[in-house]
């Protein structure tokens, strides 16, 4: 019997939200199911899946999909460390409090 992977909720209608943008700008930019196969190489079954924010579906494709539709600076973004607040604060967290030199370490002459 094959295993099968649970995604978190969260993670589920993140992806399904995804997949609505594309379709969206996909459709705003008249481009055609048939036509983004063609330019992506990837089958109109893969693109529907990408549209329904399929976790299956390799996040190549969805790059592929994103290059397309001219997007890919937002794809750049998408995971940008100064934004990422939780990680800052974490970040300052583990910084010392105070930093206490060694004899003759700190000394610049």
């Amino acid at each position: 019997m094959k295993r099968k992977k649970l995604l978190p909720i969260q993670s589920q209608e993140a992806l399904a939200t995804i997949g609505q943008n594309i379709k969206e700008a996909r459709l705003k930019r008249r481009i055609s199911t048939v036509l983004m196969a063609q330019k992506t190489g990837i089958t109109r079954i893969t693109i529907g899946k990408i549209e329904k924010g399929n976790p299956n579906v390799s996040i190549g494709a969805y790059a592929l999909v994103i290059f397309v539709l001219g997007l890919t600076d937002k794809l750049k973004n998408l995971f940008d460390p100064f934004q990422d607040k939780e990680g800052i604060n974490l970040d300052r967290q583990r910084y010392p409090k105070r930093i206490r030199y060694k004899k003759n370490e700190g000394c610049l002459f």
